[in-house]
């Protein structure tokens, strides 16, 4: 977590302390990330509707491939995501890797 420079001594106390005070809410890995039970994503999809299937993904460089290969095995570990069979899948869509200011 990064404290802009801007605040006052008495704020930046504040915001430390606020920070110290809420800890258990941040996630330092994806694996640190708790499951809500009964929390869940619901997509109201209209009976009958009908996806594209047919990949058109762009080719990912070399240091992006491998990236994304390692993000996702996080993924898988931590229980985000799962594998699922060609023959189940009804929709598709491009990866995009996005890069983040820092």
């Amino acid at each position: 977590i990064k404290i802009g420079s801007d605040l006052s001594p008495a704020e930046r106390i504040a915001v430390e302390q606020t920070i110290k005070d809420f800890a258990d809410i941040y996630a330092l890995s994806v694996s640190e990330v708790k499951h809500i039970p009964g929390a869940y994503h619901k997509l109201h999809i209209p009976e009958g509707a009908t996806f594209n299937t047919k990949i058109r993904q762009q080719h990912l460089s070399s240091p992006k491939a491998e990236y994304f290969s390692k993000a996702l095995d996080v993924m898988l570990e931590a229980g985000i995501c799962e594998p699922i069979d060609a023959k189940d899948v009804k929709c598709v869509s491009p990866i995009t890797l996005a890069t983040k200011a820092h």
